[in-house]
């Protein structure tokens, strides 16, 4: 048995594509834009590629839709990966109705199919599989302009405030944020104020609480006495090593 009724297509104008498969499994999907007795040259959305006739294994010439067509009535009935398969490669050349067809159908033959219900969109909840909208309702999130959110950040936003870092703040207020300057006891004060005001210092750049400035501070004079004492041994080194020279040459 075929799953005719996914041959169901939209009334729209036809993608033009190419398919050639290439020893080792590959296939490569775009349009030939070029070809001779040697090579073709196809266009992908990645860009232009040169092929030798000797890897193409076949090519598959013609619309995206057609090319579906034929692959979905060339399945077997409950064939599940095909399905799973074909619906990818649509999904890849942007057939995204026939993809979720696919994955709706093998859904009806396995209903726990985790593949298929990720492709879909579903989530888990409670143990079952729900839809994503299903998902984030349960949670209290609403949907705004495209996205799932907390009803606060909702309201937030309808308010006129948008997200800086950890905070909210009024979207007339971004540019001071923007520019550096930070909230402080609900004025806006420059960064140095801000963090002055916490009992941090500035350290090589960069603003710290005092302690770690100091242990910083520490460790980078060890450093350099480190550094430094390395040096001294290598100089002493280096006399002893031309004073057994001198003695060599002065015994020759």
């Amino acid at each position: 048995m075929r799953f005719v009724g996914l041959c169901v297509l939209f009334c729209c104008a036809a993608l033009v594509a190419d398919i050639i498969h290439i020893e080792g499994g590959r296939t490569i999907t775009g349009k030939i834009v070029e070809e001779d007795e040697d090579y073709v040259v196809v266009k992908t959305k990645a860009g232009k590629f040169r092929i030798h006739k000797e890897r193409i294994v076949r090519i598959e010439r013609g619309s995206v839709e057609e090319i579906f067509a034929k692959r979905l009535e060339e399945l077997e009935g409950g064939d599940i990966d095909g399905y799973l398969k074909l619906g990818l490669w649509a999904r890849s050349v942007g057939l995204e109705e026939q993809a979720r067809r696919l994955f709706k159908a093998v859904l009806g033959m396995d209903p726990e199919n985790e593949f298929a219900h990720f492709e879909l969109g579903h989530r888990r909840l409670r143990g079952r599989w729900v839809t994503e909208e299903e998902f984030y309702k349960a949670k209290g999130y609403v949907k705004y302009k495209g996205q799932w959110l907390p009803k606060e950040d909702v309201e937030k936003l309808q308010a006129g405030f948008v997200r800086w870092g950890d905070e909210w703040i009024r979207k007339e207020e971004l540019e001071m944020a923007k520019k550096g300057y930070r909230r402080l006891e609900g004025k806006w004060v420059s960064e140095e104020e801000y963090y002055k005001a916490k009992g941090y210092v500035k350290y090589k750049g960069r603003w710290m609480p005092e302690a770690r400035a100091e242990r910083l501070k520490r460790r980078e004079k060890e450093r350099r006495e480190r550094l430094k004492a390395l040096r001294r041994k290598k100089q002493i080194k280096g006399v002893i090593k031309v004073e057994c020279t001198f003695v060599n040459d002065a015994t020759r």
